[in-house]
Formats: C-alpha cells, sequence, structure tokens
C-alpha cells in the first residue's frame, strides 16, 4: 500500500509544482510591473527615470537591502577576524553534530505497528 500512497503523493506533488510555480510567477511579474518592494510588497519602488517604466535596472538608486549588504554586511564578513570566527563556528557545529549523531538510538518496536492477527506478529515476537 506503501507504494501506491507514494507514487500518488508524487504525481500530485509534480503537479502542484507545474501549476502553483507558475502562478506565483506571474503574480510575481505583476509585483514587478507594479513596481512594488521584493520583500516588503506594500512599499512602491520610486520612480528615478521618466523613461524607466516598468524597469528596475535602468534605476540608479540602490535599495535599503542592497545598501545594507553592500555597505555594512559584506564588508563585515571580509574582515579576517570574522572569517575566522565562521569557521571555527562551522567547524564548531560540524564537529558537536557528528558526535551527537553517533549518540542516536532507535528506540521503535515495529512490533506495535502490526495488528494483533498479522504473521508479522509472530516473526517480531521471535
Amino acid at each position: 500500500w506503501f507504494c501506491y500512497y507514494a507514487v500518488t503523493s508524487f504525481f500530485f506533488i509534480y503537479l502542484a509544482h507545474l501549476t502553483v510555480f507558475i502562478a506565483i510567477l506571474t503574480l510575481d511579474a505583476k509585483r514587478v510591473e507594479a513596481r512594488r518592494a521584493d520583500c516588503f510588497v506594500c512599499m512602491n519602488v520610486k520612480e528615478t527615470d521618466e523613461n524607466s517604466k516598468g524597469s528596475l535596472e535602468n534605476s540608479d538608486e540602490r535599495s535599503r537591502l542592497q545598501r545594507f549588504f553592500g555597505d555594512i554586511y559584506g564588508p563585515a564578513l571580509l574582515k579576517p577576524y570574522v572569517s575566522i570566527i565562521i569557521v571555527l563556528l562551522f567547524v564548531a557545529m560540524s564537529s558537536i553534530s557528528g558526535y551527537l549523531s553517533t549518540m542516536i538510538t532507535t528506540e521503535f518496536n515495529l512490533r506495535i505497528l502490526t495488528s494483533d492477527d498479522s504473521y508479522l506478529r509472530e516473526f517480531y515476537d521471535v
């Protein structure tokens, strides 16, 4: 039964991706044409040039997000001591995750899933 459910689920997920993805792309195109911001769709993007109707590439002014990443976040990440801290944090998290993954135990009893009159019950009892 599991395979039937799995195939049916994959089929419906595939159909959902085909339909929902196109719908979301259409909504995003409408958002760009309406000159709405990416993260805050309730805000309008300023019109910087009279000839750039619907085109965000021709604008000379950077958005707040671009200014934040370009002026604050990017230069902070490029400092040597910040890079060393990030690498050390990554190594520490990887080491802790590796150690803790060796301590995982499986305490799941498959006998609970079988019905009382199933032939598997006898197999699990042995």
